[in-house]
C-alpha cells in the first residue's frame, strides 16, 4: 500500500469514528462539530491524496438532470402543502441560523463529497465502504444526529424519517461520484439540504408521507442515471436526439406534474392568491402570496384576514365587526390601509376561506404575467 493511501484510509477512519461519535452523543452542535471535521479531512485528503479524473460520458447531462429533479421534489413536496397545509419552520432564517445552520451544513456537503470522490477513486472495495460510511454519518449530521431516541416510537421516526432516507441518497451519490465526479452530487446535496432554510413556510404533511417521498426520491434519480449511464455504456444513445431523451422526459414530468397540481388545486385544504393592490399594505404588501384555508364553517374572529368573493371578484380583508341578527351571522370588513370599512356586509356563503400564511414578493411573477395579458388584449 503506499503511501498517500495510509494516508487516505487512516483520515477515513479518524473522521468516520469522529462523525459517529458526533451523531450519536452531541446534541445541539452536531452539525458545527460534523462541519469542522469533514472541512479539516477534506483540506488534507486534496493536499496529500493523489486523485484520478472521474470518467464521466455526459457529466453536463448529469449536473443538469440532478438539478431539475431536486427542483421536482420541491414542486411536488411544497404544492403537496396545499392538500395537508402548512407550519412554520422549526428554524427560521435569520442571521443566526446562517451562521450556525446553512454555513456549516453546506460545508458538510461540500467537504463529505470531496471525501467521497477521492476514496472512491481508489477503486477499492475498503475504500468505497469508506465512502459510503462517511456520506451516510454526513447526511444523519444535517438531519441533527441520533441523540435523544429513548422510545419506540422516535425509533421508529428515526429510521424512517432519517436513516433510511440517508442510505437511499448516499446510494445515488456513490453512483454519481463514480462515474460523474463530486460537483452533480455537491448540488444536489446542497439544493436538498439548504432550499428549506429559505422558505418560510413548509408543508405539514403526514411523518409516513414524508419518509416515502425523501426515501422514493433518490432511488428515482440513481434508476434514471442507471438506465440512462448503462445505454452509453452500450452505445445505445448514440444518436443526438436520444441522448436528450431522458433529460427531456425529466423536464416534461416536472411541467405535467406542475400542471396536474395546479388543475386539482381546487379540491385542496389550502388555496393560495397574490395581493394585487394596497388596500391591506403594512401587513400583506403587493406581491405577497397569501396562503388560506378553505371556508367549510371554521370560527372566525374580528382581526382575522378572510378571502371573500366580491363582483365577482376576490377580496383580501380583515374582519372588524360580527353581528349575529335573526340567526345570520354579518361579518364587516376593512383593509388596513383603507381609511373606511367596506361597504356592506359578508355572510359564511361568501368566505372563501381564512389567512394562514405569506409569503413576501413571490408573487410578483404572477402579476407582470396578467399586466401583459391584460395589454396584450
Amino acid at each position: 500500500m503506499t503511501r498517500d493511501k495510509k494516508v487516505l484510509y487512516t483520515l477515513a477512519a479518524a473522521t468516520t469514528t469522529g462523525l459517529l461519535a458526533t451523531v450519536l452523543f452531541n446534541r445541539g452542535s452536531c452539525i458545527p462539530i460534523a462541519a469542522v471535521f469533514l472541512t479539516v479531512t477534506a483540506v488534507a485528503v486534496c493536499l496529500l491524496v493523489k486523485k484520478r479524473r472521474a470518467p464521466s460520458l455526459n457529466h453536463k447531462t448529469v449536473l443538469l438532470l440532478a438539478v431539475v429533479f431536486g427542483l421536482l421534489y420541491f414542486t411536488v413536496y411544497y404544492l403537496s402543502g396545499l392538500r395537508f397545509g402548512f407550519v412554520k419552520p422549526t428554524v427560521p432564517f435569520n442571521l443566526q441560523t446562517l451562521i450556525r445552520r446553512i454555513l456549516p451544513a453546506a460545508a458538510i456537503v461540500v467537504a463529505s463529497e470531496l471525501i467521497r470522490r477521492v476514496l472512491l477513486s481508489q477503486e477499492r472495495r475498503v475504500a468505497a465502504t469508506l465512502a459510503f460510511v462517511i456520506g451516510l454519518l454526513s447526511e444523519l449530521a444535517l438531519a441533527g444526529g441520533l441523540w435523544g431516541i429513548t422510545y419506540f416510537n422516535a425509533l421508529m421516526d428515526m429510521l424512517g424519517l432519517t436513516l433510511f432516507p440517508a442510505i437511499s441518497a448516499g446510494l445515488l451519490c456513490q453512483f454519481i461520484s463514480a462515474r460523474h465526479g463530486a460537483l452533480p452530487c455537491v448540488v444536489y446535496r446542497l439544493l436538498i439540504a439548504l432550499v428549506p432554510f429559505f422558505i418560510p413556510v413548509t408543508p405539514n404533511l403526514p411523518d409516513a408521507l414524508k419518509a416515502f417521498v425523501t426515501l422514493l426520491h433518490p432511488l428515482l434519480l440513481l434508476f434514471f442515471l442507471r438506465v440512462l449511464f448503462e445505454k452509453r455504456v452500450r452505445r445505445a444513445t448514440a444518436s443526438p436526439h436520444a441522448k436528450r431523451l431522458g433529460l427531456v422526459s425529466v423536464i416534461a414530468g416536472l411541467v405535467l406534474a406542475t400542471g396536474l397540481m395546479a388543475l386539482v388545486s381546487c379540491q385542496f385544504r389550502y388555496g393560495t392568491i397574490v395581493i394585487a393592490t394596497g388596500s391591506m399594505t403594512g401587513d400583506l404588501n403587493v406581491g405577497d402570496t397569501i396562503i388560506y384555508e378553505r371556508y367549510k364553517g371554521q370560527s372566525i374572529q374580528e382581526g382575522d384576514i378572510v378571502v371573500f368573493q366580491r363582483d365577482r371578484s376576490l377580496i383580501v380583508h380583515r374582519v372588524v365587526e360580527i353581528t349575529h341578527i335573526n340567526g345570520q351571522t354579518r361579518y364587516f370588513t376593512k383593509g388596513d390601509a383603507n381609511e373606511n370599512r367596506d361597504v356592506g356586509f359578508i355572510v359564511s356563503n361568501d368566505i372563501v376561506g381564512i389567512t394562514d400564511f405569506k409569503i413576501s414578493y413571490i408573487g410578483y411573477p404572477s402579476l407582470w404575467m396578467h399586466r401583459i395579458f391584460e395589454l396584450g388584449s
